[in-house]
This record gives structure tokens, C-alpha cells and sequence, in this order.
């Protein structure tokens, strides 16, 4: 009970601020009809009330999911492959090994 009640005080301003608006918008507008608005969060299932602790491939029944998320992966990496130079800087970097240096 002392959560809700820390979350009403909390949220007391925007809720204010919400509920003058949609009246302002009623008394501007008194024929627009006004769908009700929905949850932004998914819809859960009983099965998820019963278990809120599974993980999400393991709600669906999935032991090994297709996809993993990137948040997933080892925190080392291996290094990145070094980009191989083309023929063309090759050349000119044996060129210039080559010439003599000035003063020598």
C-alpha cells in the first residue's frame, strides 16, 4: 500500500495536468468522439503471473532461441579482422620504402 501511495504522489502533477487537458479538449471539442486509451504494456498472460521470473524464450517454450539479442553477447569480443590495404597503397608504400632519404 505504501508503494501506491509513494506512486500517487509521484505522479500526482502529470495526472493533474493530464486530466485538465482531456477536460479542456471535451469542453473545445464536445462532439469528437474520444477512443479510450490502452496500457502501453504488453498484455500478461496468466501463465506469466504464475511464473514473472522466466525469461522470455522460456515463456514461449523456446530452450534455445533463434535469435539472440545483442545485449546477450560475452562482454570480451575477439579483435576485429585488420582490413587488408589494397594492391594500388601496397605499391606505393613499396615505393617509398625504396627511395633514399634526403641528406644521407
Amino acid at each position: 500500500m505504501a508503494d501506491r501511495q509513494e506512486w500517487e504522489r509521484a505522479t500526482a502533477g502529470s495526472r493533474h495536468l493530464a486530466i485538465a487537458a482531456d477536460a479542456e479538449l471535451r469542453r473545445r471539442h464536445p462532439g469528437q468522439q474520444i477512443e479510450p486509451l490502452h496500457p502501453a504494456e504488453p498484455a500478461v498472460s496468466d501463465a506469466e503471473r504464475q511464473h514473472p521470473d522466466l525469461i522470455p524464450h522460456q515463456k514461449s517454450g523456446e530452450t534455445y532461441p533463434a535469435f539472440r539479442p545483442p545485449w546477450r553477447d560475452a562482454i570480451l569480443q575477439p579483435p576485429k579482422p585488420q582490413i587488408t590495404p589494397s594492391a594500388q597503397i601496397l605499391q606505393l608504400a613499396a615505393e617509398h620504402d625504396i627511395e633514399p632519404e634526403a641528406g644521407g
